[in-house]
């Protein structure tokens, strides 16, 4: 199971940071404190890659060298002539 937030909260910046929290409550009168929350979250995005581009003679941007010769590969057949 996991630990309570709590817990972990007790453990943050060495408890320093529960300290804080809790020499922030504000006095409401003799006999009270107000407390208040606010909960931010920050959703992470997906890391993007680089993409490698090529520049032909004419200014276009291909993905493919315009410089690298095509290789006559064909598709293996087992057993068959090489």
């Amino acid at each position: 199971m996991a630990r309570q937030f709590a817990e972990v909260l007790r453990e943050l910046g060495g408890g320093g940071t529960y300290d804080e929290l809790t020499a922030k409550l504000k006095p409401n009168g003799d006999a009270g404190v107000i407390v208040t929350d606010e909960i931010k979250t920050k959703v992470l995005e997906a890391a993007r890659g680089d993409t490698v581009f090529f520049v032909t003679a004419g200014g276009s941007l291909v993905r493919q060298d315009p410089r690298q010769q095509d290789l006559p590969l064909r598709t293996a057949v087992p057993g068959g002539a090489a």
